[in-house]
């Protein structure tokens, strides 16, 4: 005859071993939150400097197909080009020959909002680049773009350059000495 034990089979998990399971899932998710964290901020960084290398493209690209000169410059109020150094409130690509706009008041083909509030954008120039019919620009010109968001520590700034040649080619370098171009 067979006793009351042999009958109960363990088909659960013990206290223990849901305790032990819980601390090993908790330090695998504290190593797994600060690396999330920083592939966070470097895509955030890579969208916005890719967005304005895209642009960059997208003018001189208009430029080209127009063939007529076609501008990109930062503005603060979405309207018009503001003469700042500092790109962080957006930008606006539009033709700079009012007669050769589609129709009157539209010269502008494309507006850019304003960054991420943690983000630095600045230029080495302060004046619209302009594209020509061939898509070149006057000058080389480079961006300077960072991210120092409130709870990174100084040695946490993600920083990329994107210079612009006169040919109208783009090159993207991550880090810099600066966040200043």
């Amino acid at each position: 005859m067979k006793t009351s034990n042999q009958y109960f089979t363990s088909r659960a998990f013990t206290l223990i071993e849901l305790l032990v399971t819980i601390m090993i899932m908790g330090v695998l998710l504290g190593i797994a939150t600060p690396s999330m964290r920083e592939f966070s901020r470097n895509q955030m960084i890579n969208g916005a400097v890719t967005n304005l290398s895209s642009d960059l493209q997208y003018a001189r690209a208009e430029a080209v197909s127009r063939k007529t000169p076609v501008a990109i410059c930062p503005t603060t109020d979405g309207a018009s080009c503001a003469n700042t150094d500092d790109w962080i409130s957006g930008w606006l690509i539009m033709i700079t020959d009012a007669s050769k706009c589609p129709a009157a008041n539209e010269c502008v083909l494309r507006q850019q909002d304003a960054l991420n509030a943690t983000m630095v954008l600045n230029a080495s120039t302060s004046s619209a680049i302009t594209f020509d019919e061939q898509g070149a620009t006057s000058a080389s010109i480079q961006f300077a773009l960072c991210l120092n968001d409130s709870t990174a520590s100084a040695d946490d700034i993600y920083l990329r350059t994107l210079t612009l040649k006169p040919s109208g080619s783009r090159q993207i370098r991550s880090g810099a000495s600066t966040c200043n171009p």
